[in-house]
């Protein structure tokens, strides 16, 4: 008896002696959460996902890592947005097309020439549009990290060199979802066809398409710039790409690491701005030095062209909220 008093004393002693080891062993369990990205490592999309990822886990003390899965790896775009949704993937950065089968007021933000230039688009996005539209989406299970963006969205063609609205007449244009976008493309008489961006390069080298528009670094980083020829610096769309979440795992996160995410978000939003600022001149000019052609266009006639979109758009979610986010572009 006296033996096993001993050996019970000792045991408990070393458990007290070695709790200041386990319970910070403890404190630093690890959160480790995923998030899905449509493009390759190279792309501004998935720098701004880096730097996020570097800031949530700086935060959070190292209690929340974030891993990066590139070019569509755990689904396409479009089961990125379902599983943020669902909470069988954590987070994702998309553009907003995708979101509008969800939130169809999300539309609104890609109106043709809406907004004049990059402090336009942020006033509205970090105003109270914005801030309803991610209220609109946190009711469908999507918490807005952050309303980032993904560039100035221009034409690019594989073999035609385009100006002003005539000449896209009759061409296959790559378009993601979404009816604004198919609305647009028709305006310019030419004809949409909706292809995953997984599928897009294909697309392009067999001439399925005649051509797409996206910002001129993402052509970059899928080397788009091994098939297309021209560009049409239309500038036509800004192009807002939201960090978001799954609602249903950012509930169940403890407050600290939710407040981990959100100080994170707030941080990475101007940093990511500066960053598609720079990108798009840096690429512009790579773009020029691989010998393709980068031809300036008649943006009036192209905004005349797609203004029908505008009433299109009224008609499908109504005319109050489409007003109220061209006021609020001043």
């Amino acid at each position: 008896m006296i033996r096993r008093a001993a050996f019970l004393k000792s045991t408990l002693a070393a458990s007290a002696a070695g709790a200041g080891f386990a319970t910070p062993l403890l404190a630093r369990a690890e959160t480790a959460l995923k998030m899905n990205l449509p493009v390759g490592p190279d792309d501004p999309m998935c720098v701004t996902a880096r730097h996020f990822a570097d800031l949530v886990e700086k935060k959070s003390g190292g209690a929340v890592k974030i891993q990066i899965y590139y070019s569509g790896a755990l689904g396409s775009q479009q089961a990125s947005i379902s599983g943020v949704q669902t909470g069988v993937i954590d987070f994702t950065l998309q553009t907003t097309a995708w979101l509008e089968p969800i939130v169809t007021h999300v539309q609104a933000l890609d109106l043709p020439f809406l907004f004049a230039n990059d402090a336009a688009a942020e006033k509205v996005l970090d105003g109270d549009v914005g801030r309803d539209l991610s209220d609109e989406l946190a009711a469908k299970g999507i918490v807005v990290v952050l309303w980032g963006t993904n560039g100035w969205r221009e034409f690019e063609f594989v073999t035609n060199r385009v100006t002003k609205p005539a000449d896209m007449q009759g061409l296959k244009i790559r378009i993601q979802r979404g009816p604004l976008y198919v609305s647009m493309i028709k305006a310019l008489g030419a004809v949409p066809v909706v292809i995953d961006i997984s599928e897009t390069y294909l697309a392009l080298q067999q001439k399925v398409v005649n051509g797409l528009d996206i910002p001129a670094g993402t052509v970059l980083s899928l080397k788009y710039d091994e098939v297309i020829k021209y560009v049409a610096m239309t500038r036509h769309l800004y192009n807002p790409a939201p960090i978001i979440m799954s609602k249903v795992k950012f509930d169940a996160l403890p407050a600290d690491q939710r407040r981990a995410i959100q100080d994170a978000g707030r941080e990475t939003l101007p940093w990511t701005r500066d960053l598609y600022r720079t990108d798009e001149r840096k690429s512009v000019t790579i773009l020029k030095g691989k010998g393709i052609t980068v031809a300036e266009v008649d943006h009036d006639a192209f905004k005349h062209a797609m203004m029908p979109v505008y009433d299109d758009l009224k008609q499908q979610i109504g005319a109050p909220f489409v007003d109220r986010v061209m006021r609020a572009a001043g």
